[in-house]
């Protein structure tokens, strides 16, 4: 049991003849949960399907919970999720307002993704805003090093832009950086793998289990990129102690709830702002095409990267327009902004002219 994470436990189910498991995968509604008894399937209740609004209030892979116990033969009841750690959420990929709960109670999330013609550090700063959202420490993990003949390159993209992150370069062909990894999985820690589709996320898991956990298909020989192998979230135990969250790969990651991951992934650009704010015309100023703008005068100086601000930016109004989506008093407070500001110009105008 202790394998599996179960010594973390701080909560106790409400219901003292509740047993309490963790889900190692979940696959059409049907998780399978390890139990002091040893594994096995489990069910939700109707009532918690009917009555939750939202998959974040569902149960999740590495989720802990309490279920009432059916015996081996028969699929056990999931009653109870105990209280998360941490938890990775995105918008459900074509359901407005609605999430997704991809794990849950890790440590770190493992942000896979390879140095050839796939790496991008937009999307790089996406999975880094919402893996510091989570509660778990991101660690970019640089795969398929043996197909790159420019790093310098690519880890100048990563100091300048994720100050402070973590970063390993890695091959699954030739061993480069993998046994640095083990550190992480000390004392039983919980990693989730995240990442696009093709990465060498399945292949990073099968070096680290020392066995062919998952299937691992071939480059596709045009485009040197894997092809998509893992096809449901699932929780895999190493054999040094650790445990392993694999997620399929993703092509869209919508951010949820994920202000405070864009301000932390930028940190150093969100401090200078807010000290350039000071120095604005006006007090709310929103840095577009206002008077006296003073972090507009530092984008055209130099002083700020542009690129960097248009990524931050799109971020932000991007985590911005998820909240308003489902919170009445944010699409309140962003319409008096906007009317509160329009004013403003106006007023500006007159005196002007």
């Amino acid at each position: 049991m202790e394998k599996y994470g179960f010594d973390a436990i701080k909560h106790i189910p409400n219901d003292k003849d509740l047993m309490v498991g963790r889900i190692v995968s979940e696959h059409r509604g049907l998780y399978k949960v390890i139990t002091q008894k040893g594994q096995v399937k489990a069910h939700i209740t109707g009532k918690m399907y009917f009555e939750t609004h939202d998959e974040e209030a569902l149960p999740a892979v590495g989720d802990f919970v309490g279920i009432e116990y059916m015996g081996t033969e028969s699929e056990s009841i999931i009653r109870e999720i105990l209280p998360r750690k941490s938890v990775f959420t995105r918008r459900a990929v074509g359901i407005v307002n609605q999430s997704q709960t991809l794990a849950a109670n890790f440590d770190y999330v493992f942000i896979v993704t390879s140095m050839n013609y796939d790496f991008n550090i937009a999307r790089l700063d996406r999975y880094v805003s919402i893996a510091w959202e989570s509660g778990g420490i991101p660690v970019i993990i640089l795969s398929k090093a043996d197909l790159t003949e420019d790093r310098e390159s690519i880890i100048k993209q990563i100091t300048e832009n994720q100050p402070g992150v973590d970063y390993h370069i890695v091959s699954n062909i030739t061993g480069e950086g993998t046994a640095e990894l083990k550190k992480y999985f000390m004392e039983n820690k919980t990693a989730v793998f995240l990442g696009s589709s093709g990465v060498g996320k399945s292949s990073l898991l099968n070096y680290l289990s020392g066995e062919s956990l998952m299937e691992v298909k071939s480059l596709r020989s045009n485009i040197d990129k894997g092809q998509h192998t893992t096809t449901h979230r699932q929780l895999f135990v190493l054999p040094d102690g650790g445990i392993v969250i694999d997620t399929p790969g993703m092509r869209e990651l919508g951010l949820w709830h994920s202000g405070e991951g864009v301000e932390k992934n930028f940190s150093a650009m969100h401090n200078q702002i807010q000290e350039l704010s000071a120095q604005c015309r006006f007090a709310d100023c929103a840095h577009k095409a206002e008077p006296g703008c003073a972090v507009q005068d530092a984008l055209k100086m130099g002083e700020l990267d542009q690129e960097q601000y248009n990524r931050y930016k799109k971020l932000q109004r991007e985590a911005r327009r998820a909240e308003m989506k489902i919170s009445a008093k944010a699409r309140i407070e962003e319409s008096a902004k906007r009317k509160a500001f329009a004013k403003k110009i106006r007023n500006h105008n007159k005196v002007k002219w």
